[in-house]
């Protein structure tokens, strides 16, 4: 499930994660997991929590971890037991939690006692911790903050720091003030407005500065003390601010925003500069530069298409993105193709197909209304005889488009529903083959303009086609019963049937460069490596926790990338040394 909370233990050595509720739970439960930094390892499971846990905090001295949900539930476990200590429904879910660091020594009597500050609904509190040794058990007082005036705004409470000496408490809010309070007496101080869209996160420095950031991107330096503070430095990135971490030697800011993005910033002057970018929506669609004409297979770009319209280009050394752009309004992305590594050709929901230039900053073309539900599935071929650009829709109509003039050369209407995959011969340049989800696979001349052979699958969805490279040159499908099937051009029926070991649907394949493997992705979140002559699963990769939607070799056969409904994208090594590496 998503991860919806994460807290790192303040020596580092420790990791705390929290998740959205899940249905393989009675209840929907959330619980959270504390993992070994060092080892990678998990250690221990935190349960009490349902729906989802919204906010998690490491105490000082790591013994204890306050977790609390969407439930409204306040949790605190015993680090190394998992143990609760104590629980409480509170009126509304915590929208605000920090430890504050005091004495935690047993006193005389064996009493021990923390503090935390937690901002729920519209109030801010104190929760005093207490162990009584007499009694063998924790409990818990509550005193409220004194409220500034508000008038008729109403403060919901964002993100908690702490002074370094423990004096102060600053509070940011959805209005973009940052709020002073007095930690001994609870006494409000001070308000200052910082950013607009909210205050998204809180830092404080061990000089006592405080870097805010804001919903609007805008991250602000202050300094200063009680009611007197000053704006120092300024800066802005793309996106919300999602959280604010220093670096070991104070010299940097790690930024995280709201569209996926990582920044380093100067702690001095807030400059910025993106260390790496990745999508936040599902990736429908994937694709590698490849130059039929150049003699090199190497392609260190691939590009990758949303559910949003968001199109990424990245660089496969780096895993850096190296361009992005949105198309508003046009619906999801749902196949890409790259002509001669100089541009980029892209099918969205709105049945419209548009051509941009390889860094995305310009619109070269575009097809309107290329289908009328939109585009499924897209297909470049150049060669000195031919340069075409075939498409199939959600309509089940597949069109053949002359390259330079956007031109339709001819259609086939074969299909009854959406067409999954489209793609041209790889020794007969004049074929086009077409695999629908109303289970049927057509073969088509567009020279003739006929219909070679129609093949009918009697059950299950095909997902997506590919061709072999050897042998018979065979068509091979996927479909949602977890079937690999092969198609001869020269029969009616499929030549093989393969089941794949899970059973769950399978959504994408592909055989690699030379022919010689299979890549296949699907329900069950596995990348799989099937050897195509002798049809055994030669390594299994694991990684996503949702659906594959599509998996792709690189041209030099070297790596494979996947995506998936988890908004995650996979990149793995399979050749290594001239051995095989799962």
């Amino acid at each position: 499930m998503n991860v919806s909370a994460l807290c790192v233990s303040p020596s580092g050595r420790l990791v705390v994660s929290g998740q959205v509720g899940t249905g393989h739970y009675k209840g929907f439960a959330a619980p959270a997991f504390v993992w070994d930094v060092r080892s990678g390892r998990r250690i221990s499971v935190l349960r009490g929590l349902t729906v989802s846990v919204n906010r998690l905090a490491f105490s000082h001295d790591e013994q204890y971890i306050c977790g609390c949900g969407e439930d409204s539930q306040l949790y605190i476990w015993e680090t190394l037991s998992s143990e609760v200590v104590y629980s409480h429904r509170l009126p509304s879910p915590v929208s605000a939690l920090s430890w504050i660091y005091t004495d935690s020594q047993p006193a005389n009597n064996g009493s021990v006692q923390y503090e935390l500050v937690l901002g729920y609904g519209n109030g801010l509190y104190k929760c005093i911790l207490s162990y009584d040794a007499t009694r063998v058990q924790w409990s818990a007082r509550y005193i409220a903050y004194t409220q500034p005036p508000s008038a008729s705004l109403v403060r919901t409470f964002t993100a908690v720091a702490v002074s370094p000496d423990s004096a102060s408490v600053f509070v940011g809010t959805t209005a973009g003030e940052m709020l002073v309070f007095r930690r001994d007496s609870g006494v409000f101080r001070a308000s200052i407005s910082t950013c607009a869209h909210g205050v998204q996160s809180l830092l404080v420095d061990s000089n006592g500065d405080v870097i805010c950031g804001g919903g609007d991107g805008t991250i602000r330096r202050l300094s200063g003390f009680d009611m007197q503070w000053k704006i120092v430095a300024e800066g802005r990135v793309d996106g919300a601010v999602r959280s604010l971490s220093l670096t070991a030697n104070g010299l940097e800011l790690i930024v995280c925003s709201s569209i996926g993005s990582l920044y380093r910033c100067m702690y001095k002057n807030l400059i910025h500069t993106v260390i790496t970018s990745s999508p936040t929506n599902p990736v429908t669609c994937i694709c590698f530069t490849n130059d039929s004409n150049s003699n090199t297979t190497s392609s260190p770009y691939f590009a990758t298409g949303s559910v949003n319209g968001e199109i990424r280009i990245f660089d496969l050394t780096d895993c850096a993105c190296l361009a992005i752009t949105t198309i508003a309004k046009a619906g999801a992305i749902r196949s890409l193709a790259f002509i001669k590594n100089q541009s980029i050709v892209s099918g969205f929901d709105d049945g419209t197909i548009r051509c941009h230039d390889s860094s995305l900053t310009r619109q070269l073309w575009v097809i309107p209304s290329s289908h009328r539900d939109g585009v499924s599935s897209l297909f470049i071929h150049i060669s000195n005889n031919i340069e075409c650009l075939v498409s199939g829709g959600a309509d089940g109509a597949v069109r053949v488009w002359k390259l330079s003039s956007r031109e339709m050369l001819t259609q086939y209407t074969e299909h009854k529903k959406r067409v999954a995959r489209v793609l041209i011969d790889v020794s007969q340049h004049n074929i086009v083959h077409s695999a629908g989800a109303d289970g049927t696979i057509v073969s088509f001349d567009i020279k003739s303009g006929r219909r070679i052979v129609s093949h009918i699958l009697k059950e299950g969805v095909i997902h997506d086609l590919t061709q072999r490279r050897d042998h018979e040159r065979e068509l091979v499908t996927v479909d949602s019963l977890g079937r690999i099937m092969q198609w001869d051009i020269d029969y009616a029926n499929s030549v093989s049937m393969q089941q794949d070991s899970s059973t769950s649907p399978l959504r994408s394949c592909e055989i690699s460069p030379t022919g010689r493997y299979m890549a296949i992705g699907g329900d069950d979140s596995q990348v799989k490596i099937i050897d195509v002559e002798s049809n055994q699963i030669i390594a299994v990769g694991v990684a996503h926790s949702e659906k594959i939607i599509s998996v792709k070799w690189t041209p030099d056969e070297r790596q494979l990338v996947a995506c998936s409904s988890d908004n995650c994208l996979s990149i793995w090594n399979f050749y290594l040394g001239g051995q095989l590496v799962s």
